[in-house]
């Protein structure tokens, strides 16, 4: 049995949507930048 995540939790003062894109002059882009995408999985290994 396994579980893997990804940017599950991010902390910051930043109240963008996204920390990490790419900005010009500490601005962003209109609101265009959307956080990164959560991602999991779950699985099984069998072996008979």
């Amino acid at each position: 049995m396994y579980a893997t995540g990804n940017n599950l939790l991010t902390w910051t003062r930043y109240s963008g949507g996204d920390p990490e894109a790419f900005s010009y002059l500490g601005y962003d882009q209109g609101g265009y930048n959307w956080a990164q995408p959560k991602s999991f999985t779950l699985g099984f290994n069998l072996q008979f």
